[in-house]
């Protein structure tokens, strides 16, 4: 198997290569697609306790997201 990665500007995209014994192709498969954001910092609000909401529009369009914030001890 070959792992490979594209990194776009708004987008990081992954495939998967089979290869047989002859180092041929068998088979590619979309591994994932991920959002991403050239935005080194984002706002934060607050909805609850330990839980964050990055809005979207106010950070180039990306990704609304909701995060929990976690320790373990």
């Amino acid at each position: 198997m070959v792992h490979i990665r594209f990194h776009f500007e708004k987008n990081d995209m992954g495939l998967i290569l089979g290869i047989n014994a002859k180092i041929q192709i068998q088979g590619m498969f979309k591994a994932n697609i991920i959002r991403i954001s050239p935005i080194p910092i984002v706002k934060l609000t607050p909805i609850i306790e330990n839980e964050f909401f990055i809005n979207g529009h106010q950070n180039d369009s990306m990704q609304e997201l909701k995060q929990q914030y976690v320790t373990k001890d």
